[in-house]
């Protein structure tokens, strides 16, 4: 079995480095671990529909979060390029084109703070419409 390091594609002492600072970022949360497409994501699937992720990265903090690259590359290969849907639900947004064709709902919700009723109805809205859409949703 592959270690978690080698399946980021970074090895050495570099890729150690890199694997004890997602696994610090994590600290006991499930990852995504695949040495076959060589990531090891902050990523779950809470139904075969349904992912839940940390934020992904497109500088310099993908060294300890999940480069969104890798997070592409999974959903494009287990669901289509077409075949899945972004809910950014934090504040902190990035360039939609990152995810290829998927489209990409930002909802801005504070980091540490509960949503608006308005904007909670919203995000299970687009997660309804997707998932009766037979796409999947990652979030």
């Amino acid at each position: 079995a592959a270690t978690a390091a080698a399946a980021t594609g970074v090895t050495g002492w570099l890729g150690a480095l890199q694997q004890r600072a997602r696994h610090a970022v994590s600290r006991d949360k499930a990852r995504y671990v695949d040495a076959e497409l060589g990531v090891d994501l902050d990523l779950t699937y809470v139904t075969p529909q349904l992912v839940a992720m940390a934020f992904p990265a497109s500088d310099a903090s993908r060294l300890w979060r999940n480069d969104v690259r890798d997070v592409r590359r999974v959903l494009e290969r287990r669901h289509g390029a077409r075949g899945f849907a972004v809910l950014n639900l934090t504040e902190h947004t990035y360039d939609p084109a990152l995810f290829g064709g998927a489209e990409v709902h930002h909802l801005g919700w504070r980091d540490f703070h509960a949503p608006p009723l308005w904007l909670l109805v919203r995000a299970l809205r687009v997660i309804d419409d997707h998932l009766h859409g037979g796409r999947t949703i990652a979030a």
